[in-house]
């Protein structure tokens, strides 16, 4: 009852009642939502992420409305996780809407005013059926294109559900099958904390936008970069199309570790000078100009190392990622200054630091590890000493305070449960 109080009609510690002489309980009303309860709607765009690569949607650029900087990458398919209104693993994929029918692009056949061609091609199979627009039972992000091959379509990237139930999803987004088949490689770029997912909670009658302060937007925004488009620019930088710069004949290294707390009362942050907490994930970098475009992409080795070769002279800046999204960028990122700029009228320059290396780059994780062992303890000790082996295909779980379930894995053939993306919730 949310803390409301409904007083007996009578109180049998001092009255004599009985269940002839009068009900327990006066007759009480409560108002309840009518149903059928109204369907929510959930928005999506995913986006190229790399002018600059940020963790955000800076679009802009170009002369007309439509802008060419970071633009709605279509053909992406949206996944979505049921999380059961919880956090934790996910109880499967959700496929049919409330109505029981396949979920699908709502924007496929959105016929645009201006042009009236159809906005949302996402099928082959053209028609102007708007129910028969879309892929059944897939969620694919609109195109580049509208239905003329040559209009650039503003609903490009994005897409809408429609008809869900009131839940907590877990949305993912991945390359379409068109575009690995094409040798196409999208690194996600940003994450809501942590993983590839990004949570959304819809209510009963959501609306197809999300408002919580401040001016409505998506529900969802998923970032992307493609290394072969970034690293296609250097070479435009170095002609200075996008601006002077020094000769591109510098070098950038380091390696990006895990950073860690000081002793208390000291609140600063030290790069350990060791990956190891996060060997299961890769991370990348990427330079480029700290408000423009970014044009070198790089892995790192297995030990957190990495290298650029023939950097432009300039003041650079570093984004550090990580395969899984498990590092926190949310547009941090590490000034990288090397070479000279031409000063105007020069068109060339020397000096400057030709060889930057910027020794241990300290990141921070998003989610906690957990790792468990089960093991067979001959000598009842409670530790796992040589000669002792792991059980396997034990059943571990996590549990929050409250008892619920979070996390649950069997372990491997030395007895060993990792749990690498944890959401640290007490």
């Amino acid at each position: 009852m949310g803390g409301a109080q409904i007083a007996p009609s009578c109180n049998v510690l001092i009255a004599s009642c009985t269940a002839s002489s009068a009900p327990a309980f006066a007759p009480v009303t409560v108002l309840v939502a009518p149903t059928p309860l109204p369907t929510g709607k959930l928005s999506v765009i995913v986006f190229e992420d790399d002018f600059p690569l940020n963790g955000e949607q800076d679009a802009g650029g170009g002369i007309d409305v439509l802008s060419p900087n970071e633009p709605g990458l279509g053909g992406f398919e949206i996944i979505l996780w049921d999380t059961y209104g919880s956090l934790g693993d996910v109880t499967g994929q959700d496929t049919h809407d409330m109505f029981n029918m396949p979920l699908s692009n709502s924007l496929a056949g959105t016929i645009d005013p201006s042009t009236g061609f159809d906005a949302c091609p996402v099928s082959a199979q053209a028609t102007t059926d708007p129910t028969q627009a879309g892929i059944t039972g897939r969620i694919v992000t609109c195109p580049k294109y509208e239905s003329d091959g040559k209009t650039l379509s503003p609903l490009a990237g994005q897409a809408v559900v429609a008809n869900l139930m009131a839940d907590k999803f877990s949305v993912q987004a991945y390359p379409g099958a068109d575009r690995i088949a094409r040798g196409e490689e999208w690194i996600q770029t940003n994450t809501l904390d942590g993983q590839h997912p990004h949570d959304s909670f819809i209510r009963i009658g959501e609306p197809s936008y999300f408002q919580e302060y401040g001016p409505a937007g998506y529900h969802v925004s998923i970032g992307f970069a493609n290394p072969a488009i970034i690293n296609a620019r250097r070479e435009a930088v170095c002609k200075g199309t996008f601006g002077s710069v020094g000769p591109c004949t510098n070098s950038i290294q380091g390696q990006v570790d895990v950073q860690r707390l000081s002793r208390t009362p000291d609140q600063r942050l030290y790069p350990s000078g060791s990956r190891d907490a996060l060997s299961w994930t890769q991370c990348w970098v990427s330079l480029g100009d700290p408000d423009g475009e970014d044009f070198m992409f790089t892995k790192c080795d297995a030990n957190g190392n990495f290298k650029f070769t023939g950097v432009p002279g300039g003041n650079w800046r570093l984004t550090i990622g990580d395969q899984w999204n498990d590092q926190i960028i949310d547009g941090l990122s590490t000034p990288a200054n090397v070479g000279c700029v031409p000063v105007f009228p020069a068109t060339t320059c020397s000096g400057g630091v030709a060889s930057l290396s910027m020794g241990s780059i300290g990141v921070q994780q998003w989610q906690s590890n957990l790792y468990a062992k089960v093991f067979i303890d001959d000598n009842k000790n409670g530790i796992p000493d040589a000669g002792e082996i792991g059980l396997p295909l034990s059943y571990v779980m996590i549990h929050y305070r409250d008892g619920h379930n979070s996390n649950a894995l069997t372990t491997d053939f030395n007895g060993v449960a990792n749990f690498n993306e944890t959401f640290p919730l007490f």
